[in-house]
């Protein structure tokens, strides 16, 4: 038996806002987007892709965030992306308007293979974090 990881769940407060996030900000491309009619919770949802990652946007009906700990989203804690020069990335999530979370710093637990990453940590349009690693750029 073999287990594979296939996508991610991500509640959202604006579709199309977190649309932009994912396809414009990582390089996701929409696979599709439905209305979902019987959903008590859910009005819309779209499935992203990229070359090895899904991701389910869950567009919620009504106020399902007000007892959210300052509006900030529940059910998933963090997601990470790697690149190779994350001082030019951390300028790009800046440029584009993004909260920093936590500044470019060196990981606690650095992962064997990967003692020259650096990580930073930025808020995405509902609250999520989005955690950056990779290796310093000019900047070392």
């Amino acid at each position: 038996m073999s287990v594979v990881f296939e996508h991610v769940g991500v509640p959202v407060k604006n579709l199309e806002r977190a649309k932009r996030f994912y396809c414009d900000l990582l390089g996701f491309q929409e696979l599709i987007c439905v209305e979902t009619k019987d959903s008590p919770i859910y009005s819309r949802i779209a499935f992203l892709t990229n070359e090895t990652v899904r991701i389910e946007l869950l567009e919620a009906k009504g106020d399902v965030w007000s007892d959210a700990p300052s509006g900030r989203m529940r059910g998933v804690m963090h997601f990470a992306v790697d690149t190779d020069d994350i001082d030019r990335e951390f300028q790009r999530w800046l440029d584009a308007g993004y909260e920093v979370k936590i500044p470019i710093t060196f990981p606690n637990v650095p992962v064997p293979g990967e003692e020259d990453w650096w990580m930073c940590y930025f808020y995405g349009p509902d609250g999520e974090s989005v955690e950056i690693r990779g290796p310093k750029g000019e900047c070392k």
